[in-house]
């Protein structure tokens, strides 16, 4: 009993530093990534984990996240690059879990996380296991509303924002093509 306490105690303690690490340091991404890993070296806990877990939940945070999304994406993509053995396996895991119970969640934070979602992507070069996610294409066939596929269609969205279309359609298996934007157009 009293090893689960300190379990405990411990992680409370790890997510507390975290924090406070991010409240110290918020101004300079690079900065707060470094003094996060300094943390990480502290400690014999699976602290990636910990860590995408805390950033998540400050993205996630109802009503509003106590810093600006690109903030939390800006420290997950700069802790990727410093990590690139260890974080992006772990975020990978993390967003396949959110993923899953996107029915489950607020509507606001589900836009949030799919911004969130399509700035990561226009970063690593749209890379993603999308084998994963080709349930997506059939519940759009039955169920055009269903909380997964309308979260992708809005990815797809997004991504126009940071990329052009002719890129997004390269990238982007074929399979998920239904689920793409329709080609921008020009209004004359």
């Amino acid at each position: 009993s009293s090893g689960i306490n300190a379990e405990y105690g411990d992680r409370y303690l790890v997510e507390d530093a975290i924090i406070n690490v991010i409240d110290s340091r918020n101004l300079t991404k690079k900065e707060c990534a470094e003094a996060l890993l300094r943390i990480m070296g502290r400690s014999s806990m699976p602290l990636n984990y910990m860590l995408v877990e805390v950033l998540f939940g400050g993205l996630l945070e109802l009503p509003m996240p106590r810093y600006p999304e690109l903030f939390y994406g800006s420290i997950l993509i700069q802790l990727c690059q410093l990590m690139a053995d260890h974080l992006p396996q772990v975020l990978a895991q993390a967003v396949a879990y959110v993923y899953e119970r996107l029915d489950t969640m607020n509507t606001v934070l589900v836009d949030r996380f799919g911004s969130w979602f399509a700035y990561f992507l226009s970063n690593f070069k749209y890379h993603w296991t999308w084998s994963e996610w080709e349930e997506c294409i059939k519940l759009n066939k039955s169920d055009p509303n269903h909380p997964k596929p309308k979260f992708l269609k809005e990815v797809f969205l997004k991504l126009l924002w940071l990329t052009f279309y002719e890129k997004l359609t390269d990238v982007i298996p074929e399979e998920f093509s239904s689920l793409l934007p329709s080609k921008p157009g020009f209004n004359h």
